[in-house]
């Protein structure tokens, strides 16, 4: 599935454990952790997750969350303009850049609320249930560093697609390659792709 994974996270989650034959992890890692749609999925079967996310933003908004801060539930389309011109660290212009933007798209224009619906109140309730005390939240690139862990899963920007504004130009096949570095008979990799099939030179099976 091209996009988040609020809806999806559920199965994703269930079908690796299916996979593995496990009810419980231990230490997962969620790679392209965004809005956080598998990583508190992950969260709930885990004793702990580390979500890496290389915008900075989501990252200081997942923690702020974390530490009590509740996103506005009302945001007008005035606050939107202005925000945009903020500080894209800031935890609140994040919230607004993604949660009040139409479909989730950075700064992908105001979503004006249709049919009852309140975007930033969905946005500020969803973040808040998502909130799990078990997943440190780590700024980073995907690609870079040592990941050991029982499971790694990756959801990154899919070849042949327009990929994510607000990270910039990502090489889609570095993912399989990193996932494949990953792997071991004691580190089980995950990766969601639109995909059929992996580059050439990787091994991997569908789940």
């Amino acid at each position: 599935y091209l996009g988040g994974k609020a809806r999806l996270g559920k199965p994703i989650v269930q079908a690796i454990l299916t996979d593995l034959g496990v009810k419980r992890l231990s230490l997962a890692v969620d790679l392209c952790s965004g809005a956080g749609g598998v990583t508190h999925r992950l969260a709930d079967v885990a004793d702990k997750v580390i979500a890496v996310e290389a915008h900075p933003g989501l990252v200081a908004l997942h923690k702020a969350v974390q530490g009590g801060w509740v996103p506005p539930e009302h945001v007008s389309e005035e606050e939107y303009q202005t925000a945009r011109r903020g500080d894209p660290t800031d935890p609140r212009v994040t919230f607004i850049g993604f949660g009040c933007a139409f479909g989730g798209k950075w700064w992908g224009g105001y979503a004006r609320n249709k049919a009852g619906g309140n975007y930033a109140q969905r946005a500020s309730k969803s973040l808040q249930s998502r909130c799990r005390a078990n997943v440190e939240h780590e700024h980073g690139d995907a690609l870079t560093g040592p990941r050991e862990a029982e499971v790694v899963y990756c959801d990154p920007p899919y070849a042949g697609t327009t990929g994510y504004t607000a990270i910039g130009t990502v090489d889609a096949d570095a993912f399989w390659h990193r996932l494949a570095g990953l792997a071991s008979p004691t580190c089980a990799c995950y990766l969601s792709e639109y995909a059929e099939a992996p580059p050439a030179g990787i091994e991997a099976r569908l789940i």
